[in-house]
């Protein structure tokens, strides 16, 4: 069995990088993990360069996709939800972990709602196991 960053028995982690959008950039799809092969996606969290600060009317969402085009997880950047610099985010779990078959693309969708919401560089960080 694999050993993780963190020395969890079973599980692996990659990194990936979601880039920084600007407030008016248009939604749009990140692939931040092509599985090499069949494995067991179990936790994804995100961890933001700066500080986030959301907003209402003008605002931003982040939304895990699966392979399938499935939305399994978002974080909406509405007032009150927002982010601290280099603290790391749950976005997903699963205790029994999602498959994701060989070359499947796990994106993270950055929608922008109203006028937008810059966002800054994220470090996302996928735990999983292979089949």
């Amino acid at each position: 069995m694999a050993v993780g960053s963190t020395g969890t028995a079973g599980f692996e982690y990659f990194d990936s990088a979601l880039p920084a959008q600007t407030a008016a950039q248009a939604t749009q799809d990140y692939p931040v993990f092509v599985a090499p092969k069949a494995c067991l996606i179990s936790a994804v969290s995100i961890t933001p360069a700066t500080a986030v600060t959301g907003a209402d009317t003008n605002s931003r969402n982040l939304n895990l996709d699966i392979p399938d085009g499935t939305e399994v997880a978002n974080v909406d950047y509405a007032s009150g939800t927002d982010e601290v610099t280099m603290t790391p985010r749950a976005l997903y779990s699963a205790a029994a972990g999602t498959a994701m078959a060989a070359g499947g693309i796990m994106a993270i969708e950055s929608e922008k709602a109203g006028t937008g919401l810059a966002l800054p560089n994220y470090l996302v960080r996928i735990k999983l196991q292979w089949k």
